[in-house]
């Protein structure tokens, strides 16, 4: 298999690509899974993959503005053929789309890329960084449109429990579902408690804390975060004292940290999830790019 990952996204290459690395391993462990290898076009794929969150932070519909981005600045360079492109065009126009129950069958007739590149943006939902994405990818949009954490902690309330399980079922492949269950029961049940608790917006109680403390931190890394988190609840107290409620708070910003660690990644690395969506300078684009293939 041609690595082109692992030649792109080198430990220099800006920490907001972190997301990308994360997408680009699974989606080699599934075109294992899938024995797929050979069908894959892995220039399309890594250049769908990297470019898929450039709007991010614009829109839960940013797929369609990043496919327009391609079309308005790729047609002149000797990258990617136009069929490439289309290719491209295509997967991220597309990985965003909130459909229903069918989406096997509004899948079936597009390319194999968008089907790999839906299919891993939904997995990497999932899990202990998964949740802290969701979070932050709602803050982030809750933020530039000028809303409370009152309106953002209601807004996730009422949407993101019922996506959750969602982004599950909507699954492509049977072996994406077989990857994604072994982290889709810790997201469900985080976010599933996060709708029944009672606590207001600045407990550190609960699902509830983890939302207040990145809130409250959303200019840090994840991993200064974390700390900071841990900090003020140790600074609480423990013991026969402390809370379960904060102790499940507490375990969930150590979790994080341990994630990371566990996967050879400095914490003060980890992406701040609105990094991401700043990069959309061309000369930088396909500098990065062409490093990859």
């Amino acid at each position: 298999m041609e690595h082109f990952f692992r030649r792109c996204f080198s430990e220099n290459i800006h920490h907001g690509m972190q997301h990308s690395v994360d997408l680009l391993e699974k989606a080699e462990m599934l075109v294992i899974k899938l024995n797929k290898d050979e069908a894959v076009d892995w220039k399309v794929l890594t250049a769908a993959i990297y470019l898929h969150d450039i709007f991010a932070e614009d829109s839960e519909s940013h797929g369609q503005q990043a496919a327009d981005f391609i079309e308005q600045n790729f047609r002149e360079n000797d990258i990617f053929t136009d069929e490439q492109i289309e290719k491209i065009k295509q997967a991220v126009a597309f990985h965003d789309k909130k459909i229903p129950e069918d989406t096997a069958n509004v899948l079936h007739d597009l390319n194999l890329e968008t089907k790999i590149l839906y299919d891993v943006d939904n997995i990497d939902a999932f899990g202990i960084k998964g949740i802290y994405r969701y979070l932050s990818a709602h803050i982030s949009r809750g933020l530039a449109k000028q809303r409370s954490a009152e309106q953002v902690l209601a807004h996730i309330k009422q949407k993101v429990a019922y996506n959750v399980e969602q982004r599950r079922n909507n699954l492509y492949f049977e072996q994406s579902r077989q990857l994604a269950d072994a982290e889709f029961p810790t997201t469900k049940m985080f976010f599933d408690k996060l709708v029944e608790e009672p606590y207001p917006v600045g407990s550190k109680k609960g699902a509830t804390g983890v939302f207040t403390f990145i809130w409250e931190n959303f200019q840090d890394i994840p991993g200064d975060i974390a700390e900071k988190a841990i900090r003020s609840l140790e600074q609480e107290g423990q013991g026969e004292n402390f809370p379960i409620e904060r102790d499940f708070t507490d375990n969930y910003f150590r979790q994080l940290i341990q994630v990371y660690e566990e996967e050879d990644k400095q914490v003060n690395t980890m992406p701040k999830y609105s990094d991401f969506g700043q990069c959309v300078d061309i000369n930088e684009l396909f500098s990065l790019i062409e490093q990859a293939i």
